[in-house]
């Protein structure tokens, strides 16, 4: 069964479109030296090909993407700029279907916290009911449907039509 994802492609929505990927460090590294990983970047791992990644950016749903491949090791991406040479990451390949019209998330938040939010991976809406700042997220496979209402006709019918075979 296909998984359903959320990214916040805030700072780095150039990098995703004109590079067609997400990507995410394996490890992050305090101002002291300690490691650390994020939940976000972890759920990288969860996603496999045909799995639908929502993207949101500024408090708008701008685009729908199919994960192309399954995660896999990448060196940083050469649009940023690293803080250590041997900084490695986890990246997944996307095909992006960009909305003409970016879908505000005040149009359909409240439903999406009352039905999903509690089934989400991290909790996508916090307790301000705003999008939480982290990276990916795992949405429930109904929660993909609801969106796709939301998004009407801009919604991408092949990927409506997957969704529904895989129901």
């Amino acid at each position: 069964m296909k998984r359903v994802f959320w990214v916040n492609v805030n700072s780095s929505y150039k990098e995703v479109v004109d590079g067609s990927f997400l990507w995410a460090p394996k490890l992050g590294v305090r101002k002291d030296g300690i490691t650390f990983k994020r939940p976000g970047w972890e759920q990288l791992k969860k996603v496999s090909p045909g799995d639908i990644v929502f993207m949101h950016r500024k408090q708008h749903i701008v685009g729908v993407a199919t994960a192309a491949s399954a995660m896999y090791d990448s060196e940083i991406p050469g649009t940023r700029k690293p803080t250590n040479p041997d900084y490695l990451g986890n990246k997944i390949d996307i095909t992006i279907r960009l909305l003409q019209t970016p879908v505000c998330t005040e149009e359909f938040k409240d439903n999406f916290i009352l039905n999903y939010n509690k089934q989400c991976t991290p909790l996508l809406f916090n307790k301000e009911d705003n999008v939480t700042q982290s990276y990916l997220y795992e949405i429930p496979f109904a929660a993909a449907f609801y969106l796709s209402e939301a998004l009407g006709p801009q919604f991408p019918a092949s990927i409506l039509s997957a969704l529904k075979n895989d129901d």
